[in-house]
Parts: structure tokens; sequence; C-alpha cells
């Protein structure tokens, strides 16, 4: 009868560690919001500058992408600021995300990595009509490097 009662008991502390690592993978880094600045420009002749920000829930999930006051490159030989944003439900896998997203006038990638429990860094590109601070536009943003941290208390 003890060993029936302990191999219960080993089974069921079994599938609680299995129920616990799969709730420690998601707490391995911080779910609320990531803030940051853009970081650097690669491809394209423009300057580095603007802001961006996104959410992860508490599942594990990239809700949110925004950028703004990124500059883009325009057919119209010019260069503008834009700002926008994405909605997604993109899972994080190994700290890694990555969102894909199209509307019939642009395409928008986003790629990034969770570094530790509160950095993550990646790129953004888009290309196609984009809203600028002129208007809407034909432009593309090159790839644009970012760095945010988690900003406490969200």
């Amino acid at each position: 009868m003890k060993d029936r009662v302990l191999r219960v008991v080993l089974a069921l502390a079994a599938v609680g560690a299995i129920g616990y690592g799969a709730t420690a993978a998601y707490a391995a880094f911080f779910a609320g919001t990531y803030a940051g600045r853009i970081t650097g420009v690669q491809g394209i002749s423009l300057p580095k500058g603007g802001n961006m920000k996104f959410k992860v829930s508490g599942s594990g999930r990239v809700t949110t992408f925004q950028w703004s006051k990124i500059y883009v490159a325009c057919t119209d030989g010019q260069v503008h600021r834009s700002s926008g944003h994405i909605r997604s439900s993109t899972p994080i896998v190994s700290r890694v995300f990555k969102i894909h997203a199209s509307s019939s006038t642009a395409t928008a990638t986003v790629k990034g990595v969770i570094r530790g429990q509160d950095h993550a860094r990646g790129l953004l590109n888009i290309k196609g009509g984009i809203p600028t601070s002129v208007g809407p536009r034909n432009c593309k943003t090159g790839r644009q490097f970012w760095s945010a941290g988690h900003v406490r208390g969200t």
C-alpha cells in the first residue's frame, strides 16, 4: 500500500513540475510594456531617431507594436517622419518574435529578441504606402534597429 501511495505522490509531483515548467517559460521575462528608441538604420541613408514600444501579454504574446517620429525615405525624393502601430497576437518562442503585417498598400516586418528579463532589441522594416507628417506617401524605412527596456509598473 505504501508503494502505491508513493507512486501516486511522485506522479502528481511530476505533473506539477511539468505545469510549473510551462509557466516558468513565460516568467523568464517580464510581461507589460517595453519602450525604447530607434538606434540605427541600415540600407538607406536616413538619420536615426524615433521612438518605439510594444506590449507583451501575460501569456507570452506580443499584442501591439508602435513607432513614432521615425524617418522614412519616400518616392518624392524627400525624407519625412512617420508614426503608426501594428496589432498582433504573435507568440514569443524561445525569446524571439516576428510580426509580419500587410495591408493593401504596405508591408511591415518586426523582429525582436527578449534579452534577460527586461530588455529587448530587434528591427523594424516597412515599405509601401505609409502615413507621414505631410500625408500618405510611398516610402520605405530600411532596416531600423531598435532597443527597448521594460517600463516598470505596467
